[in-house]
């Protein structure tokens, strides 16, 4: 329990060349929403969140740089951000995956594959909302699984040959932009 709050400085878990980071919150908060929280930045980062922890940041970035490896798992609590969550993203040699088995995720936006990075999105239980967007594959491949709630899913620019889109999500607004790996025609169905 208890509170951890960055004023600041983004957070940063996992930073530089080689290096390993870990945080761990079953319980209080981590509150960087003032700033933001990168999760493998230029190396190797994880979150792992359960419990009843709450983790608010302005935006989160998984797996950032080109090099970087970075995983968030959530099996309990609340991940919120106050902007954007972008998992896999900026530079094409990162890659990112959120793992989201219990707990609520909140969003504005949620972007799963951007600036050629790889994005992966295991949503297995819980709750995942983006109150405006979910885009998927800006740029990247990408791959969702299982479900996502928002308002609108906009879904292209991955390479047809990494796409994998599985998911069953609510939407009132899908729209495809016609690039190469869009959803439409490979199966994917639509409920709402």
């Amino acid at each position: 329990s208890g509170t951890v709050k960055v004023l600041n400085q983004w957070l940063a878990i996992g930073v530089g060349a080689g290096s390993t980071g870990t945080y761990n919150i079953s319980g209080g908060l981590l509150d960087t929403s003032a700033v933001g929280l990168e999760v493998g930045s230029d190396a190797s980062g994880t979150l792992n969140l359960s419990g009843t922890g709450e983790v608010r940041a302005q935006n989160v970035a998984i797996g950032v740089r080109d090099g970087s490896a970075g995983v968030v798992n959530v099996s309990g609590g609340l991940l919120h951000s106050n902007d954007r969550i972008t998992v896999g993203g900026d530079q094409s040699g990162g890659a990112g995956t959120a793992n989201v088995s219990g707990g609520t995720v909140e969003a504005v936006t949620m972007i799963v594959g951007n600036g050629g990075a790889v994005g992966v999105a295991n949503i297995s239980g819980g709750s995942v909302t983006a109150t405006n967007k979910v885009t998927v594959g800006a740029s990247s491949p990408f791959q969702i699984t299982n479900y996502a709630t928002a308002d609108q899913v906009i879904a292209g620019g991955g390479p047809e040959q990494a796409f994998s889109f599985t998911a069953n999500y609510t939407t009132s607004n899908t729209q495809d932009n016609g690039d190469a790996g869009g959803p439409f025609g490979l199966g994917v169905q639509v409920q709402g």
